[in-house]
C-alpha cells in the first residue's frame, strides 16, 4: 500500500502536465486549492485509475469478482466506465488532494 501511494504521488506532475498545468513556488500564502474544474478532476481521477491498474496488472494481478490477494484477483481491475462509485470517489479524491499536498511544500498550481 505504501509503495501505492509513492507511485500516486510520483504521477501528480504527469498528469498536471498531461491537463496543462505546472506548478511554482507559492508567491504568498493564499493558495488556490481548488484549481480544478469539474471536467479536469473527472478524466484526472480517470487517468489515476490507468495507473493504479497498470500498477496492478505488471506484476500479474487479474480481475476477479472478489479481491483475493494471494490470487492477485481484482473486481477493480475494470475501466473507469465500469468501476462503482465508490471506487471511483476514491480515485476523484486522490485528485483533489493534490493542491493540499502540494501546498504542504509550498508549490501552487496553476494553468500553463
Amino acid at each position: 500500500m505504501q509503495e501505492s501511494n509513492r507511485q500516486q504521488a510520483d504521477d501528480i506532475p504527469e498528469k498536471l502536465r498531461r491537463m496543462g498545468f505546472k506548478t511554482r513556488e507559492a508567491a504568498d500564502s493564499e493558495i488556490n486549492l481548488e484549481p480544478f474544474t469539474p471536467d479536469e478532476i473527472r478524466k484526472m481521477a480517470m487517468m489515476e485509475h490507468g495507473r493504479w491498474c497498470v500498477e496492478r496488472l505488471r506484476p500479474g494481478w487479474r480481475w476477479g469478482e472478489v479481491k483475493d490477494v494471494e490470487k492477485k484477483l481484482n473486481p477493480c481491475l475494470v475501466s473507469w466506465d465500469e468501476l462503482p462509485d465508490v471506487e471511483k470517489k476514491k480515485d476523484i479524491d486522490a485528485v483533489l488532494n493534490i493542491p493540499r499536498l502540494l501546498a504542504r511544500i509550498g508549490l501552487e498550481i496553476y494553468k500553463s
